[in-house]
């Protein structure tokens, strides 16, 4: 399958390990898909629940478009 590579990609940046943010995280997988070429653009939403005595929830959004792809994969300057 196509995507058979960026899955265990993906799996390789998160199964069984913690990060001490959830941007990290984000940035890994970022970068695991920025390897792939065939994409273009990438919507990533991460969130966690509970953050605080039990209760409440934080996340994160990364929306990258190709520009921001290209200058992951180190082939334009910000």
């Amino acid at each position: 399958d196509l995507y058979d590579p960026l899955i265990r990609a993906i799996k390789e940046v998160s199964d069984g390990k913690t990060y001490t943010t959830q941007e990290k995280l984000v940035t890994l997988l970022l970068q695991a898909c920025a390897e792939y070429p065939e994409i273009s653009a990438v919507r990533l939403f991460l969130s966690k629940s509970p953050t605080l005595n039990g209760s409440g929830a934080l996340g994160i959004e990364a929306i990258l478009d190709q520009s921001d792809l290209n200058y992951l994969r180190g082939k334009e300057k910000a």
